[in-house]
């Protein structure tokens, strides 16, 4: 499930802001205690892409958190 490609038996995979969103839903959906992030430097921190710094990490919290956007 979420973003990936791959060419014969080599693949790679990552997680957008639509995907996160829908991995933290699931937490809750289970009422489990939390999420982990495997890798914070991969997160946006800069605002490259022109959306907000940190988008993955600001969309698992809001989604944790039950706040909106």
């Amino acid at each position: 499930m979420g973003p990936y490609a791959y060419s014969g038996n080599q693949w790679v995979s990552y997680d957008d802001v639509a995907m996160v969103q829908t991995k933290a839903e699931y937490v809750l959906s289970k009422g489990l205690g939390g999420a982990m992030i495997w890798s914070l430097d991969l997160d946006d921190f800069t605002n490259r892409c022109g959306t907000e710094a940190y988008p993955l990490l600001k969309t698992v919290n809001r989604v944790l958190r039950g706040y909106a956007k």
